[in-house]
């Protein structure tokens, strides 16, 4: 099992990350996020377009990451990172996320999607 890189994990669709991982992942986001809120005076980030040029690129990298980060724990489930995107529905979505890939677990040994978790070492 070779670890991906950071670039990898917030980025690619591809692998399967453990539940540790994700939950350091919304955290870092939360975090980067009120700190960015903090600097430019946005109170509605990371999804909100109403801020300056940095909390506009921040929303949009944060979506691709949210994606990518939730396909690849959908992965570690079994299941297709196609389902990520329920997790913008409103309310619903977003408890279904929560309760899902935040604390169901995943598939035991390699599954379609590849090995056990192969997220950075640092987070796995």
């Amino acid at each position: 099992m070779i670890p991906m890189t950071y670039m990898q994990f917030l980025f690619s669709f591809r692998g399967r990350i453990g539940r540790k991982a994700l939950w350091l992942f919304w955290l870092a986001l939360m975090i980067a996020g009120g700190l960015l809120g903090a600097i430019d005076g946005s109170d509605s980030l990371p999804a909100g377009m109403d801020g300056n040029l940095p909390s506009r690129i921040f929303a949009i990298v944060s979506v691709w990451s949210i994606l990518a980060v939730s396909a690849k724990r959908l992965h570690d489930k079994g299941m297709s990172g196609f389902w990520a995107i329920v997790g913008f529905i409103p309310l619903f979505g977003q408890l279904w996320a929560l309760v899902s890939l935040g604390f169901g677990k995943g598939t035991a040994g390699p599954n379609a999607y590849g090995d056990a978790t192969t997220a950075p070492s640092e987070l796995s």
